[in-house]
Protein backbone atom coordinates (compact mmCIF):
# COMPACT_ATOMS: atom_id res chain seq x y z
CA UNK A 1 0.00 0.00 0.00
CA UNK A 2 0.85 3.56 -0.94
CA UNK A 3 0.00 7.21 -0.52
CA UNK A 4 -0.57 9.20 -3.78
CA UNK A 5 -1.82 12.69 -4.41
CA UNK A 6 -4.18 13.59 -6.80
CA UNK A 7 -2.75 15.95 -9.59
CA UNK A 8 -5.24 17.87 -11.88
CA UNK A 9 -6.83 15.65 -14.51
CA UNK A 10 -6.62 12.35 -12.57
CA UNK A 11 -9.30 9.93 -12.23
CA UNK A 12 -10.32 7.00 -9.93
CA UNK A 13 -10.24 4.94 -13.36
CA UNK A 14 -6.69 6.23 -14.49
CA UNK A 15 -5.10 5.83 -10.95
CA UNK A 16 -6.47 2.40 -11.04
CA UNK A 17 -4.58 1.46 -14.24
CA UNK A 18 -2.02 3.22 -13.55
CA UNK A 19 -1.09 1.20 -10.09
CA UNK A 20 -2.84 -1.69 -11.22
CA UNK A 21 -6.11 -2.05 -8.78
CA UNK A 22 -9.46 -1.23 -9.61
CA UNK A 23 -11.65 2.11 -9.40
CA UNK A 24 -13.71 -0.15 -6.37
CA UNK A 25 -10.87 -1.01 -3.94
CA UNK A 26 -10.14 2.53 -4.40
CA UNK A 27 -13.42 4.05 -3.70
CA UNK A 28 -13.93 1.60 -0.97
CA UNK A 29 -10.29 2.53 0.79
CA UNK A 30 -10.79 6.34 0.38
CA UNK A 31 -14.47 6.27 1.50
CA UNK A 32 -14.74 7.95 -1.86
CA UNK A 33 -19.01 8.30 -2.38
CA UNK A 34 -18.63 9.77 -5.33
CA UNK A 35 -16.02 8.45 -7.78
CA UNK A 36 -16.12 10.97 -10.47
CA UNK A 37 -14.94 13.48 -8.07
CA UNK A 38 -11.65 14.06 -6.90
CA UNK A 39 -9.60 17.54 -5.92
CA UNK A 40 -6.19 18.19 -6.91
CA UNK A 41 -3.96 17.73 -3.80
CA UNK A 42 -5.62 14.85 -2.25
CA UNK A 43 -4.17 12.50 -0.92
CA UNK A 44 -5.39 8.41 -1.43
CA UNK A 45 -4.31 5.35 -0.07
CA UNK A 46 -3.93 2.83 -3.29
CA UNK A 47 -3.86 -1.04 -2.14
CA UNK A 48 -1.95 -3.54 -3.41
CA UNK A 49 -0.20 -0.71 -5.46
CA UNK A 50 2.96 -0.56 -7.23
CA UNK A 51 5.29 2.38 -7.41
CA UNK A 52 6.12 1.47 -11.00
CA UNK A 53 3.72 2.73 -12.98
CA UNK A 54 2.31 0.38 -15.72
CA UNK A 55 3.07 1.14 -19.38
CA UNK A 56 0.51 2.78 -21.21
CA UNK A 57 -0.18 1.53 -25.21
CA UNK A 58 -2.08 2.88 -28.04
CA UNK A 59 -5.25 1.23 -29.00
CA UNK A 60 -6.88 1.73 -32.38
CA UNK A 61 -10.16 0.48 -33.17
CA UNK A 62 -12.19 -0.05 -36.55
CA UNK A 63 -16.09 0.51 -36.27
CA UNK A 64 -18.77 0.33 -39.23
CA UNK A 65 -21.37 3.71 -39.11
CA UNK A 66 -23.78 1.23 -37.94
CA UNK A 67 -22.09 0.04 -34.83
CA UNK A 68 -24.95 -0.13 -31.24
CA UNK A 69 -24.30 3.01 -29.68
CA UNK A 70 -24.12 1.54 -26.46
CA UNK A 71 -21.17 -0.73 -28.03
CA UNK A 72 -19.39 2.47 -29.04
CA UNK A 73 -19.77 4.49 -25.83
CA UNK A 74 -18.16 0.85 -24.00
CA UNK A 75 -15.20 0.92 -25.84
CA UNK A 76 -14.53 4.94 -26.62
CA UNK A 77 -12.79 5.46 -22.70
CA UNK A 78 -10.18 2.44 -23.91
CA UNK A 79 -9.07 4.15 -27.55
CA UNK A 80 -6.35 6.15 -28.35
CA UNK A 81 -7.53 6.16 -32.32
CA UNK A 82 -11.19 5.41 -33.82
CA UNK A 83 -11.40 4.43 -37.63
CA UNK A 84 -14.77 4.89 -38.86
CA UNK A 85 -14.58 1.96 -41.70
CA UNK A 86 -14.15 2.98 -44.61
CA UNK A 87 -14.08 5.59 -47.00
CA UNK A 88 -12.98 3.75 -50.49
CA UNK A 89 -12.56 5.13 -53.92
CA UNK A 90 -13.09 4.21 -57.29
CA UNK A 91 -10.80 3.29 -60.47
CA UNK A 92 -11.14 7.15 -61.17
CA UNK A 93 -9.71 8.23 -57.48
CA UNK A 94 -13.48 9.21 -56.86
CA UNK A 95 -13.90 8.58 -53.10
CA UNK A 96 -17.25 7.04 -52.29
CA UNK A 97 -19.13 8.84 -49.41
CA UNK A 98 -19.46 6.76 -45.55
CA UNK A 99 -21.91 8.00 -43.23
CA UNK A 100 -19.42 8.86 -40.37
CA UNK A 101 -20.39 12.22 -38.49
CA UNK A 102 -22.12 10.45 -35.32
CA UNK A 103 -18.66 8.79 -35.07
CA UNK A 104 -16.34 11.14 -35.21
CA UNK A 105 -18.32 13.36 -33.19
CA UNK A 106 -18.09 10.55 -30.20
CA UNK A 107 -14.80 10.20 -31.12
CA UNK A 108 -13.84 13.92 -29.71
CA UNK A 109 -16.34 13.66 -26.66
CA UNK A 110 -14.18 10.72 -25.66
CA UNK A 111 -11.13 12.44 -26.49
CA UNK A 112 -10.53 9.73 -28.97
CA UNK A 113 -8.63 10.66 -32.28
CA UNK A 114 -10.97 10.12 -35.42
CA UNK A 115 -9.07 8.80 -38.79
CA UNK A 116 -10.22 9.08 -41.81
CA UNK A 117 -9.71 5.79 -43.14
CA UNK A 118 -8.88 4.89 -46.20
CA UNK A 119 -9.11 1.30 -47.66
CA UNK A 120 -8.68 -0.54 -51.40
CA UNK A 121 -11.79 -2.14 -50.76
CA UNK A 122 -14.00 -2.52 -54.18
CA UNK A 123 -17.34 -2.84 -55.20
CA UNK A 124 -18.24 -6.28 -53.76
CA UNK A 125 -17.25 -5.28 -50.59
CA UNK A 126 -13.85 -7.72 -50.57
CA UNK A 127 -10.18 -5.52 -50.99
CA UNK A 128 -9.08 -5.71 -54.40
CA UNK A 129 -5.95 -6.22 -54.93
CA UNK A 130 -7.12 -4.69 -58.90
CA UNK A 131 -7.93 -1.11 -57.12
CA UNK A 132 -5.13 -0.97 -55.07
CA UNK A 133 -2.91 -1.55 -58.42
CA UNK A 134 -4.91 0.59 -60.17
CA UNK A 135 -4.12 3.75 -57.60
CA UNK A 136 -0.33 3.03 -56.57
CA UNK A 137 0.16 2.92 -60.39
CA UNK A 138 -1.48 5.98 -61.66
CA UNK A 139 -0.68 9.33 -60.50
CA UNK A 140 -3.51 11.22 -61.77
CA UNK A 141 -5.43 8.43 -59.61
CA UNK A 142 -3.13 9.16 -56.56
CA UNK A 143 -3.69 12.98 -57.14
CA UNK A 144 -7.65 12.84 -56.77
CA UNK A 145 -7.93 10.40 -53.96
CA UNK A 146 -5.10 12.50 -51.60
CA UNK A 147 -7.24 16.11 -53.10
CA UNK A 148 -10.42 14.18 -52.04
CA UNK A 149 -8.86 12.98 -48.47
CA UNK A 150 -7.62 17.06 -47.87
CA UNK A 151 -11.43 18.11 -48.80
CA UNK A 152 -12.78 15.38 -47.00
CA UNK A 153 -10.67 15.61 -43.48
CA UNK A 154 -11.53 19.33 -43.94
CA UNK A 155 -15.02 19.12 -43.66
CA UNK A 156 -15.63 15.87 -41.06
CA UNK A 157 -12.95 17.72 -38.95
CA UNK A 158 -10.87 14.28 -38.77
CA UNK A 159 -7.76 14.20 -37.03
CA UNK A 160 -5.61 11.97 -39.79
CA UNK A 161 -5.67 9.74 -41.90
CA UNK A 162 -5.39 6.23 -41.83
CA UNK A 163 -4.36 3.68 -44.33
CA UNK A 164 -5.98 -0.22 -44.54
CA UNK A 165 -4.73 -1.60 -47.29
CA UNK A 166 -5.21 -5.52 -47.86
CA UNK A 167 -4.23 -8.28 -50.54
CA UNK A 168 -2.26 -6.18 -52.42
CA UNK A 169 -0.33 -8.02 -55.16
CA UNK A 170 3.38 -8.38 -53.92
CA UNK A 171 4.60 -6.26 -57.29
CA UNK A 172 3.33 -3.23 -55.60
CA UNK A 173 4.92 -3.18 -52.48
CA UNK A 174 7.36 -0.35 -53.33
CA UNK A 175 4.49 1.38 -55.21
CA UNK A 176 2.56 1.50 -52.05
CA UNK A 177 5.51 2.50 -49.50
CA UNK A 178 5.54 5.59 -52.07
CA UNK A 179 2.32 6.44 -51.54
CA UNK A 180 2.82 5.98 -47.65
CA UNK A 181 5.57 8.70 -47.64
CA UNK A 182 3.15 10.60 -50.56
CA UNK A 183 0.01 10.53 -47.88
CA UNK A 184 2.43 11.64 -45.52
CA UNK A 185 4.21 14.58 -47.60
CA UNK A 186 0.81 15.76 -48.37
CA UNK A 187 -1.09 15.77 -45.11
CA UNK A 188 1.98 16.57 -42.40
CA UNK A 189 1.90 20.69 -43.76
CA UNK A 190 -1.77 20.70 -42.66
CA UNK A 191 -1.04 18.89 -38.85
CA UNK A 192 -2.64 15.30 -40.11
CA UNK A 193 -0.77 12.20 -38.67
CA UNK A 194 -0.36 9.35 -41.12
CA UNK A 195 -1.12 5.86 -39.89
CA UNK A 196 -0.80 2.85 -41.82
CA UNK A 197 -2.32 -1.09 -40.77
CA UNK A 198 0.00 -4.03 -41.10
CA UNK A 199 -0.43 -7.74 -40.23
CA UNK A 200 1.98 -9.44 -37.45
CA UNK A 201 4.22 -11.47 -38.57
CA UNK A 202 7.20 -13.66 -37.97
CA UNK A 203 10.15 -12.62 -40.03
CA UNK A 204 10.70 -10.43 -42.69
CA UNK A 205 10.67 -12.99 -45.40
CA UNK A 206 7.35 -14.16 -44.55
CA UNK A 207 4.86 -14.73 -47.77
CA UNK A 208 1.60 -14.38 -48.20
CA UNK A 209 -1.31 -11.65 -49.59
CA UNK A 210 -1.09 -9.93 -46.02
CA UNK A 211 2.60 -9.53 -45.70
CA UNK A 212 4.33 -9.56 -49.12
CA UNK A 213 3.03 -6.09 -50.21
CA UNK A 214 3.91 -4.15 -47.03
CA UNK A 215 7.78 -2.93 -46.11
CA UNK A 216 7.63 -2.91 -42.90
CA UNK A 217 10.38 -1.02 -42.46
CA UNK A 218 9.15 1.77 -45.06
CA UNK A 219 5.71 1.68 -43.41
CA UNK A 220 8.05 2.87 -39.59
CA UNK A 221 9.59 5.36 -41.58
CA UNK A 222 7.03 7.27 -43.79
CA UNK A 223 3.68 7.03 -41.25
CA UNK A 224 3.47 8.75 -37.47
CA UNK A 225 2.12 5.23 -35.95
CA UNK A 226 1.80 1.58 -37.54
CA UNK A 227 -0.93 -0.46 -36.20
CA UNK A 228 -0.86 -4.23 -35.77
CA UNK A 229 -3.96 -5.88 -36.32
CA UNK A 230 -3.80 -8.17 -34.10
CA UNK A 231 -7.13 -9.23 -35.25
CA UNK A 232 -5.04 -11.07 -38.02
Amino acid sequence: MQIVEVKAGDTLYALARRYATTVEALAFDNQIADPARLTPGQTLVVPGGSAEKRRCAEVNAYAYPNIAPEVLQEALPFLTALCPFSWRFDAQGTLIPLADERLVEAAYAADTAPMLTLTNIGENGGFSSELGHALLTDGAVQDAVLDGIVERIRERDYYGLNLNFEYLQPFDRDAYSAFVKRAAERLHPLGCPVSTAIAPKESAEQEGFLYAAHDYAAHGTYADRVILMTYE
